[in-house]
């Protein structure tokens, strides 16, 4: 049994993330979740280790969702090979 938890060939599952970066501690990295428009998002941003910062994240705001009946999560994911 599957269920789709994000659709992101909708405006509203973007909306549903957002992004968090060092900036919440002084930092000045920068990263944003843009539609790529083949029902995929795209994270992009820039990670400066300038002012103690170092990262750049994005998260889904919280919502209710009942996944009792499931046993795992499946993630479809492709980096740009740096670490």
């Amino acid at each position: 049994m599957e269920m789709l938890l994000f659709d992101f060939g909708t405006e509203r599952a973007i909306d549903e993330w957002m992004s968090i970066n060092d900036v919440v501690m002084g930092g000045v990295s920068t990263g944003r979740l843009e539609a790529t428009g083949n029902d995929t998002v795209a994270f992009t941003g820039l990670v400066s280790l300038e002012n103690g910062g170092g990262f750049a994240s994005v998260r889904s705001r919280p919502r209710e969702q009942d996944l009792r009946r499931y046993s795992g999560l499946e993630l479809r994911i492709r980096g740009d090979g740096r670490r």
